[in-house]
């Protein structure tokens, strides 16, 4: 039995993660469009199983096992290391712990991933949606903090699932090579 097959449960398990926090914060996009970032992490964890279910069939069919699932691994790990950088990126410096102090403090809307398209109320200095999602502080306080941590984690199974994939190309080439040599 090939050694790549060990490392596509993880992959694939890795990539479902990915999609399933991507396809919540996307649920809980009260306000505007989806940010662009959250959709193209949601495609990245998609191809994740997709490269998973494609590196188990070559075990079955001869023909797709070597260059074909290494193109598709190695492409797979590039997407989901450029999806875990972007997250990161826009994320930035973000604490979930004190984004909610920082807001009140007088600084801007705190970053448009953790919004959900809602923004902070001048007037009574509480959080609130332009179509009334949440009526509350409390409410509006619980998103906030559900989609921080749910964005954080998300990148970082984006990056897991990004090891994954470099280590089912890396065993599918070292099991393709055994068999040929």
């Amino acid at each position: 039995m090939p050694r790549a097959v060990w490392a596509r449960p993880f992959q694939s398990i890795a990539g479902g993660v990915v999609v399933g926090l991507s396809a919540s914060l996307i649920t809980q996009q009260y306000v505007g469009a989806v940010p662009a970032v959250i959709s193209f992490t949601t495609f990245c964890g998609g191809f994740a199983i997709f490269a998973s279910i494609v590196g188990v069939t070559s075990n079955y069919i001869e023909s797709i096992e070597g260059i074909i699932t290494w193109a598709i691994d190695g492409l797979a790990a590039l997407l989901l290391l450029a999806a875990g950088i972007a997250l990161a990126v826009q994320l930035g410096s973000t604490s979930c712990g004190s984004i909610l102090d920082d807001a009140r403090r007088g600084r801007k809307d705190p970053n448009p991933l953790l919004t959900g398209g809602c923004h902070l109320k001048e007037a009574a200095e509480s959080w609130g949606c332009y179509n009334n999602a949440f009526k509350d502080e409390k409410k509006g306080e619980a998103l906030i903090m559900g989609r921080c941590q749910r964005v954080q984690a998300d990148s970082a199974f984006a990056f897991i699932a990004f090891i994954a994939c470099v280590a089912a190309a890396a065993l599918s080439f070292l099991s393709v090579r055994r068999t040929k040599y």
